[in-house]
């Protein structure tokens, strides 16, 4: 049978019926449906592409978000030969049909419907199986009959453009989210004090497991981004007759290291986009670091700054995330923020958890790819029953999870275990988060002291995690100095130093 334009075949419609389905069909002026059968099991999940959308405002989100009304409620790539859209449920369910809206659907022009599509299945997000293949689709409406239980939905197509205003998928979830899949195989340390915070809102007693890390931004690349226009790379290039500078650029600005951003970039909007722009057009996956925060480095004061009020804040924060966009990306959100609350009022505390969740919320809405991890102190800043109540009412269950060790020197394995011990508190709310590893100076561990201590030496280089941890990263830059102090106590926080580059290739 034939309903408004959308064919309909009677052993579906009995199959439907007898399930206990209802059939709600609407048109607009052009008879192109608009309606959806039952509440559709994607709405509002987490979906990604590793393509480049057409436009910002055309991102993968878009085709989760339960809207064909107009034609910027799509998703849209022309960004290589083969393009695909993944979607999260969360957890795993009963699938019994897939529903895809094409061009048509949100008043394009049926000659621009997508014809040559795949919708592949996946319990795990690794292992697919392949449950349509589509060639030559006219259509503005497809329907795909499935019987099969998926956390994962996979569109994937070769067009020379992606125009998919929404992916369905009808079903039952189950009833309790699965287990965690298990993943792959500059601060101050002193005691941290209580944190006045406001009323959190209601936690669900479960929550859907992480997606695991082999699902993450860096499995969409070819590997960490190396900036050629790094610290240490420029004065390598600078001081090339100095018999330190092979030293360095061999040990030091041959790594992936990553990019802070603060109030120091006129226009932070284009500052970001060229620099996630060169790393896209490599490849390769950047990794940024949010320092702007009013009232930054409250303990210490070295790196002193921010934005002056929260209003600038947010918009900084707000075209940071708009510049990366729909491209994978790794980003620490604001070292120093939640160690800080000892040598803070409760109500500059409540201030900054409001811009946290601000900044936090940004990243998830408008950089869908991005992974971003709330920085957490390290193994001497910040007890993890404290640490854990600080991250959950800064946000971090809106972004992948939270960063440890950032410009520190705890070794790796206790860094891991502090990670265990935050997370075990994070669970008891209902849900547990990633983390990353700053390793860029804990190859002779900690010593005592965080402000430029002799002796220290640089840690395992960026890479995939291997204990549990997302990733093991570089997140300072070995050579900056952490401020006038130690072995360095004329030169200022922020400025690099070849000596203590040195220092750090040798472990003196």
């Amino acid at each position: 049978m034939q309903v408004r334009g959308w064919h309909v075949t009677a052993a579906v419609t009995a199959a439907m019926l007898a399930a206990g389905i209802g059939l709600a069909v609407t048109a607009n002026a052009d008879d192109t449906p608009r309606g959806t059968t039952d509440a559709s099991l994607t709405l509002g999940k987490p979906a990604t592409s590793k393509q480049r959308s057409c436009k910002t405002a055309e991102g993968p989100a878009k085709a989760v978000d339960g809207s064909v009304a107009g034609t910027s409620t799509k998703w849209c790539s022309a960004d290589g030969t083969a393009k695909t859209l993944d979607i999260d449920l969360g957890t795993s369910a009963a699938l019994t049909k897939i529903v895809v809206r094409h061009a048509g659907a949100g008043g394009e022009a049926a000659g621009l419907n997508t014809r040559a599509f795949t919708i592949s299945l996946s319990a795990d997000g690794r292992a697919w199986t392949t449950a349509a293949a589509v060639t030559g689709n006219t259509a503005s409406v497809t329907e795909h009959a499935v019987a099969a239980t998926a956390r994962w939905i996979r569109l994937s197509t070769t067009d020379r453009i992606a125009r998919i205003y929404e992916v369905e998928a009808h079903g039952a979830a189950a009833a309790a989210p699965s287990s965690q899949p298990a993943s792959p195989s500059p601060t101050p340390s002193t005691p941290a004090s209580s944190q006045p915070a406001p009323p959190s809102a209601p936690v669900p007693s479960s929550s859907p497991a992480l997606p695991p890390a082999s699902a993450g931004p860096l499995a969409k690349t070819s590997g960490f981004f190396v900036d050629p226009n790094s610290e240490p790379a420029k004065w390598a290039l600078a001081n090339s007759n100095d018999p330190r500078a092979a030293r360095i650029s061999a040990e030091i600005a041959s790594r992936p290291i990553a990019k802070w951003f603060g109030e120091w970039f006129t226009d932070i909007g284009v500052s970001v986009d060229k620099y996630v722009d060169a790393a896209s057009a490599a490849g390769k996956l950047p990794v940024l670091v949010a320092y702007t925060l009013p009232g930054r480095d409250a303990c210490s004061g070295h790196s002193g700054g921010g934005q002056k009020t929260p209003a600038e804040y947010k918009a900084w924060m707000s075209a940071f995330a708009g510049a990366i966009g729909d491209r994978p990306a790794v980003v620490i959100v604001e070292p120093d923020a939640l160690g800080d609350a000892e040598c803070m009022t409760p109500e500059q505390i409540a201030v900054r958890n409001e811009l946290l969740n601000f900044a936090t919320t940004e990243l998830s809405r408008k950089a869908p790819q991005v992974w971003a991890y709330l920085d957490a102190g390290n193994v001497g800043w910040g007890e993890p029953t404290e640490m854990a109540a600080r991250l959950h009412d800064a946000g971090v269950r809106n972004v992948r999870g939270f960063a440890l060790n950032v410009s520190n020197f705890h070794p790796t394995d206790k860094t891991v275990q502090h990670a265990e011990k935050i997370n075990a508190q994070l669970k008891a709310k209902g849900y547990t988060a990633g983390f990353v590893i700053d390793t860029s100076r804990n190859g002779n561990g900690h010593a005592g002291s965080w402000c430029n201590p002799p002796q220290r030496k640089l840690g395992s280089a960026p890479q995939p995690g291997t204990t549990g941890e997302d990733y093991r990263l570089w997140v300072k830059t070995p050579g900056i100095s952490d401020g006038p102090c130690g072995t360095a106590p004329t030169i200022p926080s922020g400025t690099y130093s070849p000596e203590l580059a040195i220092g750090l290739i040798d472990g003196s």
